[in-house]
Parts: C-alpha cells; sequence; structure tokens
C-alpha cells in the first residue's frame, strides 16, 4: 500500500518510500477562524523519492491566500523545503523514521537576511491489530530561539478494508493548551497507486475549523 496522504504536516507514516519510487502528495485545505477569517492552502505539494528503502529525499511547497474583513491577502508561494527522512527501525509491527526539513523562505527580504529555518520530526508507527493502526510523533521548529516551539500529534487507523479506512487524530502545541486540534479522516485507495482523503478538523477552546481534501499518487 502506499504511503497516506498528510494534511497540514501531520502524522506520517514511519515507513519510508521504496528505492527509486516517487511519490506525489497534494492537499487543499480551507480555513475559517475568529473574525470571518478564512485561510486557504492550494496547492500544497510534497515530492518524495527513494534513494534506498530506508532513505528518502523530500521536496514540499505551498501556495496559500486568504481574506478577512479588512483585507484580502492573493496566493503566493511561501516557502520552499527541503528534506530527508531515515527510516531508523523496522519490525513485523513497529517502524521508528527520522524527518528533517530545512525550509527556505521565498520572500526576498527574509532570504537577504538568511533566514533559513528548519525542522525535525521523531515518528513512530505501530501495528496494534488486523484493524487498528497507531502513529505519533514529535515535531521540533528551530526558529527564531523566542518562536521555538515542539508539536506533538497522535494518530489512530481504522480499518475497513483494503480501500477503506478511517482515522481519528490530535495534534497541536506541547506549550498551549488552547491549540489543540482534532479531526476525523476517511481515506480511499482507489487505486493500487493512487489514494484520496477527506478530513475536517477543529481547535479546542478557540473559534477555528477547517475543511482539508488531499491525493496521493505513487508515480513508479
Amino acid at each position: 500500500m502506499i504511503n497516506k496522504v498528510q494534511s497540514q504536516a501531520i502524522t506520517e507514516d514511519a515507513i519510508a518510500i521504496d528505492k527509486k519510487k516517487i511519490q506525489l502528495e497534494t492537499v487543499a485545505v480551507v480555513e475559517s477562524g475568529q473574525n470571518e477569517n478564512i485561510h486557504w492552502t492550494f496547492p500544497s505539494i510534497l515530492l518524495r523519492y527513494g534513494v534506498q528503502s530506508n532513505i528518502e529525499l523530500r521536496l514540499t511547497t505551498a501556495m496559500e491566500g486568504g481574506h478577512n474583513v479588512h483585507q484580502q491577502k492573493t496566493n503566493t508561494f511561501e516557502n520552499v523545503e527541503l528534506g530527508v527522512k531515515l527510516h531508523l527501525l523496522k519490525n513485523k509491527i513497529a517502524n521508528l523514521s527520522v524527518i528533517s526539513h530545512i525550509i527556505f523562505p521565498t520572500n526576498t527580504e527574509k532570504l537577504l537576511n538568511n533566514e533559513v529555518n528548519a525542522i525535525t520530526s521523531v515518528i513512530a508507527s505501530l501495528d496494534m491489530s488486523k484493524k487498528f493502526q497507531l502513529g505519533g510523533a514529535i515535531h521540533y521548529n528551530f526558529e527564531e530561539f523566542a518562536q521555538r516551539s515542539i508539536d506533538y500529534s497522535i494518530l489512530i487507523y481504522y480499518i475497513f478494508s483494503k480501500e477503506w479506512n478511517i482515522h481519528l487524530e490530535n495534534f497541536g502545541a506541547l506549550r498551549e493548551e488552547r491549540n489543540k486540534i482534532v479531526n476525523l479522516g476517511i481515506d480511499w485507495q482507489f487505486k493500487k497507486n493512487l489514494q484520496w482523503q477527506i478530513s475536517l478538523g477543529t481547535k479546542l477552546k478557540q473559534e477555528y475549523n477547517y475543511i482539508s481534501a488531499g491525493m496521493v499518487w505513487q508515480v513508479n
């Protein structure tokens, strides 16, 4: 089975792409918040290439836009990220991986000021039974010192069949209680190399909701 599509950089499968395989993941997200603020991301693109059975190279970017009661933001590419995923542990029921991305801003002023950031994630997945899978991740953002944060995500999959499964996820910042988000999604394995996903999410203790739809295509 191909790796599951990811929306909003949440829990990813700990398994790396197979050697010499190329996988394209794309997601569209619409978010609504306080004061009629709306933000959208389309397309969000993640391209993955398997160098070895336990190593993959990654390229990701996204076009973002939005509007509120005062102004509208035009669509712009916000960042370009280059990364690598290392599959460290693999057995019959458990997997462990590390992902590191270097984030290059497309804003000219930030590039001239050498404002390059990074994010590192440790991801684990566990097959609890034939029907249930558990995943979790810790994400550390290496931004300006005052903005550095540690995020987490926990995901439970229930497998209906080879074609369908449902997931429930909780993710957010460890130090900010109000930023915890819960989402519910459905995955459809349309073909052997093609998968679709749709999910709905809401932020606890704060006015915020989103809907996302995504696709995974394993090119070869």
